[in-house]
């Protein structure tokens, strides 16, 4: 009690030193300094009052000795460890001296003392993600107190990296105090699973392509639970909140929050992130995320099978998602349970080929299930879609099953070329210049005299066999339109 230094243990490799039922009491810098011990020494029963400087402290251990002494069994500020709170943890974190805390030559910080079994604890005061990752085994959690760290973090073996707010999904009302990566980037390798829960990743600059780098393409990892945000002291810049290679392994980003700063626009001179997520294909699952104030929310390349991307929230993004890739991505596709609230681009076809399909009929669209869409709303949603030939993108973007919507942003032409024979083509207000062919059957309706498909050339409207039956149930119809030759 009130001693400099309480107890100095300093024998190497001692596979029977056991320190047991012991009260440490205002010890000015440490109770109990453990130099050269490892993990063969036992500290169990021991009992460490508020008022010690330092409980423990950990240094000099060398290659053979062990990694870790378990204190899971003493008692610290009253509460035996095992039975700390993360707060209470995290205060205990603050007063052991070991490997996740900063060494030098003077101050040889080498070895672990866990207070809790298969867990690390890291703090400001700690300083270092980095070193808490080390220190940990395989899977380990490694839990991130909710301050501030300035820093790059490599999670590079299979651990569970958690901060504040591990297990609340990024929208949720309930989060506490963030553990925030401020202007830093984490970046993951090997080949064993890691998940990372429960952060605020906040961008201010442009440093780095992907805040959140996965792109190794072997490492199966989870990102969830995480605020994932920019706000920008420049405008237009190329940066991503998570960016993905083209991966073998499994990755999944659930329960997110993606923002930015909406200042500038959600275009060219934007201030947020020019790609919430830049998905580069492979094995990627996007569920349960929501987004907010992207330039684009989800550029997804190199669509397949083993893309999926369901059940999120998009709100005001430039755009929602834009679909496709060096080579134009073909195949049929579908996401499921989406909602897109905005007034932007919903969908962009971007680079993807002719006979590319996107089922999209479960999705919700402000506010209103797919299905259940008007006709007025249908063509709202359809004014949103760039596909069809729409500023020279191609592919098929379908909400409705059995139904094409066509407004004055595609041709007639171009619908029915993309239309399954048996659909109904509705054909909203508006002029239609170009002669149209209907090679298939299908059911086209316009929305009274106010629709018109006018031709400059001989014919407007060219039937073939194709589209003419033999009986009602059998052939193409034209209906509640105009059709008129050149103005």
């Amino acid at each position: 009690e009130g001693l400099n230094v309480a107890m100095s243990v300093e024998t190497p490799n001692n596979n029977g030193l056991s320190i047991t039922n012991n009260t440490f009491k205002g010890s000015e810098y440490e109770a109990l300094g453990l130099n050269h011990v490892g993990s063969l020494v036992t500290v169990t029963g021991n009992s460490f009052d508020a008022d010690n400087a330092i409980y423990m402290s950990a240094y000099n251990w060398g290659t053979g000795i062990g990694n870790a002494v378990d204190a899971t069994n003493n008692t610290f500020a009253g509460t035996l460890a095992s039975n700390l709170t993360k707060a209470q943890a995290f205060s205990v974190e603050d007063k052991i001296q070991h490997s996740v805390d900063a060494t030098s030559v003077n101050n040889p910080l080498t070895g672990l003392i866990r207070v809790k079994a298969n867990q690390v604890y890291v703090t400001t005061t700690s300083g270092s993600i980095n070193r808490g990752i080390t220190a940990a085994s395989v899977g380990d959690t490694v839990n991130v107190s909710p301050e501030t760290y300035s820093q790059n973090v490599l999670v590079n073996k299979s651990v569970y990296l958690h901060g504040a707010n591990a297990g609340l999904a990024g929208n949720n009302v309930s989060r506490s105090t963030e553990t925030k990566i401020l202007d830093g980037q984490l970046q993951v390798s090997g080949t064993a699973s890691i998940v990372v829960d429960g952060f605020n990743f906040y961008q201010t600059t442009s440093n780095f392509n992907g805040t959140i780098s996965l792109t190794t393409g072997n490492t199966p990892v989870t990102i969830q639970n995480s605020i994932i945000e920019r706000w920008a002291t420049t405008t237009g810049n190329t940066v991503r909140g998570i960016e993905t290679s083209v991966t073998t392994a499994a990755i999944s980003i659930t329960n997110n929050l993606f923002r930015g700063d909406a200042s500038g626009g959600l275009f060219g001179a934007h201030k947020t992130w020019n790609s919430a997520i830049y998905s580069n294909g492979g094995n990627i699952s996007i569920t349960n995320n929501e987004f907010n104030n992207s330039r684009t929310a989800i550029n997804c390349d190199n669509m397949s099978n083993t893309v999926v991307m369901n059940d999120n929230i998009f709100g005001n993004n430039g755009t929602a998602i834009s679909f496709g890739g060096t080579t134009p991505t073909t195949g049929s596709y579908t996401i499921s349970g989406n909602s897109f609230n905005t007034s932007n681009t919903i969908i962009n076809l971007s680079n993807v080929n002719a006979n590319f399909r996107l089922d999209a009929t479960s999705s919700v669209f402000n506010g209103d299930a797919a299905a259940n869409l008007t006709l007025a709303q249908a063509f709202a949603v359809e004014n949103l879609m760039y596909h069809k030939g729409r500023s020279s993108k191609n592919g098929m973007v379908r909400i409705q099953a059995g139904k094409v919507f066509n407004t004055t942003n595609t041709t007639v032409a171009n619908n029915i070329l993309y239309a399954d024979a048996n659909d109904i083509l509705f054909i909203d207000n508006g002029t239609y210049d170009g002669a149209v062919t209907i090679n298939k059957k299908l059911d086209i309706r316009g929305q009274g005299t106010g629709t018109i498909i006018r031709s400059s050339g001989n014919t407007a409207v060219t039937y073939t066999s194709d589209a003419s039956g033999t009986s009602s149930n059998d052939m193409a119809y034209l209906r509640n339109l105009s059709i008129t030759g050149s103005s």
